[in-house]
């Protein structure tokens, strides 16, 4: 078991995304419906992981970097899930020349995930999330996201 866990929308640019990146790490894939995404949070809760990084898509404007979110609201599929603060999301991620810090996570699959892993005390702290632009070239978003990691794991280390 990788102290690293990387998680992934299935058939998304961070599907190609996800293994394309070569440092050690347990891959999940997501299916976009609640119980995917529920039943991933409940494992996760119980593995020794150091970092937890969750990979998305990104079809809007201002694609040339990827985004490292750093804020989770409670939307989700337009509706607002009151139960849930909007909390900061602490990211050991950093800005690059590709990569920037975003605040403004939507209303998709990926801000339940989030919403979920955020609001488990065993987990918030461990958690990134990483929106890669859809024309984002797969190799280069795979070295960053693996340049970020080996980072963080010598700091670790």
């Amino acid at each position: 078991m990788n102290q690293t866990v990387i998680l992934y929308f299935r058939g998304t640019i961070a599907e190609k995304v996800a293994k394309a990146i070569t440092i050690p790490a347990d891959i999940y894939r997501i299916e976009s419906n609640k119980d995917s995404i529920e039943s991933i949070v409940e494992q996760l809760k119980d593995r020794q992981s150091t970092i937890i990084v969750g990979l998305g898509s990104y079809s809007g404007r201002d694609i040339e970097k990827l985004r490292i979110e750093r804020l989770c609201n409670r939307k989700w599929r337009n509706s607002e899930l009151s139960q849930y603060p909007v909390i900061d999301i602490t990211t050991v991620l950093h800005e690059t020349n590709l990569s920037k810090f975003t605040f403004a996570h939507g209303n998709s699959w990926c801000n339940f995930l989030s919403l979920l892993l955020i609001n488990s005390p065993e987990l918030r702290e461990k958690y990134n999330f990483i929106h890669i632009p859809q024309s984002f070239q797969v190799e280069r978003a795979a070295a960053e996201i693996d340049r970020q990691l080996v980072s963080f794991s010598k700091i670790c280390a």
